[in-house]
């Protein structure tokens, strides 16, 4: 009776488990061994020894583990994934992006190093050609064991014993060629589409059927439809399936295997089927759904208080959190979690595998040993982890490698140390030239020195100057030191709360700046941006004409509108103040006549010569104007539509024309001549 009760308890193993449990036979030092039954998602087995499953842990020949990252397993023997090319077997660290290094990969019993033009042909080894290298991705193995591997393009031939050319229609079937039209292929033999094979003997599949070697006779395989062309009917378990259903398989659903009507709202429920927009399925049985519920695993759920983890367990949301990794679990929201394992206040976690118990307060890190399964506590400033394993390090001093050094006198560069000078380190790899004399070029990872303009990493930004694309930004000619990740608006580097309005405008966030459609900035407290991308002034100034604008103390500070008005103006210029002629008034009108020299044409003036000294003759409708803001102006930039007097070179700016005038910055003027294109003045014409 102990027997029968121990064995019945043992066969309640795998239920427990759940369905995919396997067994594993463990053997200790003395000789005894226990079965455990298992999770192979959380756990793996290999000689005879249970362990955590971690990330890239395998096993070698069910005989050895080994971690697939740094090792491989070739003919049942472990060994290091990258060795050194060097002939002197000298000991180097085989890091990643070491040249010293290389790869190598398991071909049938030997390990070949993994390079572009060294193809594994079903164990055998091959040199590739060039055009065969370019290729690689889609190249495939011929031929059997006794005869002379070859390999194939399969965009272009295919294997059929032989390596042969791709023709339409044509297929293999075991080695032989037959016309996949009339003929079809299966299990190896080469038959009619009409005919069949069930176990030993053929059969009509016009007329018969046949699932899991059972001849289902008078009901046929393949049937025609209204429209005459041909429809293939399917097995379910041991019966046929029309074109009408689709199979519930056991292996899926565990539940027996059935078909079920084919409709996209229908999908399996144990022995049957549930309408996915009414019901549930829980544990093979149709529910019917309802308010603000859904399913989480084998449980329902309110939407309004409760989630779901992993889609397996239900938690509330005001107090719980999920926590998902190579586990999952549900923990309080005050608490924290390792690769969906709970943590305690105590524990950290060890390289986000499984939390480890701090061995002082003060271990700050932690150090994971893959092969042992097992963390360890320690605190960064003293102590350093190299592949599971801890290093003492000297204050001051980082890892480098297996060893340490000082940064003060030396620099790390892929696993070994250097004196500060001899040298850089460029993403890895050691160049002889120092950064005093050179700077590194990440698209070859070489070094430099300063003007060599052999380097990739260097180009033209204007006709004086050169820059570094790796620290350097060239926007529209300006060169830039790139160290905060900023881009190019026009010709300004930007970058922080900085935006770019179109391609050209840089404005702040957060400030009374804003972007108009992509075409210009404006500050809002005194514009408005139309849907056309258009600027209309706001209160006292939407009322005034353009000269009377010029009175006004917001006139020459703000360059709201300048853009457009750069655009729709026929006459532009740039010029510096000689003096203000003279200024007198009227009962009604103030005559104000601005002198400028270093005159440039913005906008062409027909021919008119402005290199000397150009005139603005203001006729402005006002009893006050605030004439001091005029004689603070050094430059100015200046839009009109009246044509200038080729012989006085003077304008007359009258009451009602159009007109524009404002200080110039190196802004201002960009943002008027460059920074305006064809396509941004269509919008304003």
């Amino acid at each position: 009776m102990k027997i029968i009760y121990v064995l019945f308890l043992y066969s309640l193993l795998p239920i427990a488990y759940g369905h995919s449990s396997a067994i594993c036979t463990e053997l200790f030092k003395n000789g005894s061994f226990v079965h455990r039954w298992f999770n192979p998602v959380n756990k793996i087995c290999c000689g005879q020894k249970l362990r955590q499953r971690t990330t890239y842990l395998d096993c070698c020949n069910e005989r050895e583990f080994f971690f697939s990252n740094e090792q491989i397993c070739c003919n049942g023997v472990v060994s290091n994934k990258t060795v050194s090319r060097r002939s002197d077997k000298r000991y180097i660290s085989c890091e990643k992006d070491n040249s010293d290094c290389v790869e190598r990969i398991c071909c049938g019993d030997e390990l070949l190093p993994k390079e572009d033009n060294v193809f594994c042909c079903d164990g055998t080894k091959i040199i590739l050609t060039k055009d065969q290298v370019k290729n690689k991705d889609f190249l495939k193995c011929c031929g059997k064991k006794e005869v002379k591997k070859e390999v194939y393009n399969t965009q272009t031939h295919m294997c059929c014993h032989n390596v042969m050319p791709l023709y339409p229609f044509i297929g293999c079937c075991n080695g032989n060629v037959f016309n996949t039209k009339k003929f079809k292929c299966v299990n190896g033999v080469k038959m009619e589409k009409a005919k069949g094979r069930c176990g030993n003997d053929s059969f009509d599949r016009m007329k018969d059927s046949c699932c899991e070697d059972r001849l289902i006779k008078n009901v046929p395989t393949i049937s025609k439809s209204e429209d005459g062309d041909l429809i293939e009917n399917q097995c379910c378990g041991s019966n046929i399936t029309s074109t009408e259903e689709i199979c519930c398989e056991k292996q899926l659903y565990g539940f027996p295997t059935h078909s079920i009507p084919k409709h996209s709202d229908l999908k399996c429920c144990g022995s049957g089927y549930y309408n996915v927009t009414t019901h549930f399925c829980l544990d093979g049985n149709p529910i019917k759904r309802s308010f603000n519920q859904s399913q989480c695993g084998k449980y329902l759920i309110d939407n309004r208080v409760e989630s779901c983890c992993a889609n397996k367990l239900p938690y509330d949301n005001s107090t719980e959190k999920c926590c998902e990794g190579a586990f999952y679990c549900v923990v309080k929201k005050e608490e924290h979690c390792c690769n969906g394992l709970p943590m305690k206040a105590n524990e950290l976690c060890c390289e986000n595998v499984k939390p480890c118990m701090k061995l002082k307060k003060e271990d700050n890190e932690c150090c994971f040993d893959y092969e042992r399964n097992n963390g360890t506590t320690y605190n960064k400033e003293l102590w350093a982890c190299n592949r599971g394993k801890l290093i003492r390090i000297p204050r001051g001093n980082s890892l480098c490698g297996l060893n340490y050094f000082n940064p003060k006198e030396e620099f790390c560069c892929n696993g070994k140390k250097y004196k500060n000078g001899n040298g850089q380190c460029c993403n890895g790899v050691h160049n002889d030239i120092p950064p005093k004399k050179g700077s590194c070029c990440s698209d070859d990872n070489k070094a430099y020195k300063f003007g060599d303009y052999t380097n990739p990493c260097i180009e033209k930004c204007n006709e004086r100057e050169s820059f570094d694309i790796n620290t350097e930004l060239c926007c529209d000619g300006r060169k830039f030191n790139n160290t905060d990740n900023k881009y190019c608006c026009g010709a300004n580097a930007i970058g922080g709360r900085t935006r770019c309005c179109g391609t050209q405008f840089p404005y702040r966030l957060r400030s009374r700046k804003q972007c108009c459609h992509d075409t210009q900035v404006y500050n809002k407290k005194y514009s408005i941006c139309k849907e056309d991308g258009r600027l209309e002034f706001k209160g006292v100034l939407r009322e005034l004409s353009d000269v009377q604008k010029l009175c006004h103390p917001l006139a020459l500070k703000l360059f709201d509108g300048g853009v457009q008005q750069a655009c729709m103006r026929n006459y532009g210029i740039a010029g510096r103040i000689s003096r203000i002629v003279s200024t007198f008034k009227t009962n009604s009108e103030i005559h104000l006549l601005i002198s400028l020299r270093r005159v440039n044409t913005l906008k062409t003036l027909k021919g008119t010569e402005l290199s000397r000294r150009f005139t603005l003759s203001i006729h402005i409708p006002a009893n006050e104007c605030q004439l001091k803001q005029f004689k603070k102006l050094k430059r100015v930039i200046a839009f009109f539509d009246n044509e200038p007097n080729k012989i006085t070179r003077t304008v007359e700016i009258w009451k009602n024309s159009p007109f524009y005038l404002n200080p110039k910055t190196r802004l201002r003027y960009y943002s008027v001549t460059k920074a305006i294109s064809k396509n941004l003045c269509k919008i304003f014409s």
